[in-house]
């Protein structure tokens, strides 16, 4: 990683929400606008999340897309929403003719998009309960659908706990 003093990055959206997490899942704890400077400290295994530091001390996570920078954010160290490497072979087929992927394992989280009826899909963990599959459609876009509407071709037990 860079040295600090090496380390410009600044906001390319109009208005970039700070969440508690990496996720739109998580709340917005404050707003930057475009063009403020930001400090990375860290990044998710996807660099999809930056974790920045705020001038009041406290941390929160953006959205690398909106984020632009003087070094490679990969050089960043992975400080959390890290997500298991999928399991070679853990699919499930689509049961329901269209299938909600929220970005939580509950349905009071965002509809993010959907998945249809045959679709196979790459299982990469569940909830404690079993009830919701953390699936992989492509590369960054991760989701959650309800287990009810999964055949699986996997012991969704096996799979790790990613809550």
């Amino acid at each position: 990683m860079p040295p600090s003093s090496e380390i410009t990055a600044h906001v390319t959206a109009y208005r970039l929400n700070v969440r508690s997490g990496p996720g739109i899942g998580n709340p917005v704890i404050t707003r930057l606008r475009e063009g403020r400077p930001v400090a990375p400290v860290g990044r998710d295994i996807s660099t999809t999340w930056l974790q920045i530091s705020l001038p009041d001390g406290k941390q929160g996570w953006v959205s690398a897309r909106y984020i632009s920078s003087s070094f490679m954010l990969e050089a960043l160290p992975i400080t959390g929403g890290a997500v298991p490497n999928p399991i070679p072979g853990a699919t499930g087929t689509v049961t329901a003719i269209k299938l909600n992927v929220r970005s939580g394992p509950s349905i009071v989280y965002g509809i993010m998009g959907w998945v249809y009826r045959d679709q196979q899909v790459q299982l990469v963990g569940r909830n404690s309960t079993r009830t919701w599959l953390k699936i992989t459609l492509a590369p960054g876009f991760d989701g959650w659908v309800s287990a009810a509407y999964i055949a699986a071709n996997y012991p969704i037990a096996d799979l790790p706990v990613v809550e």
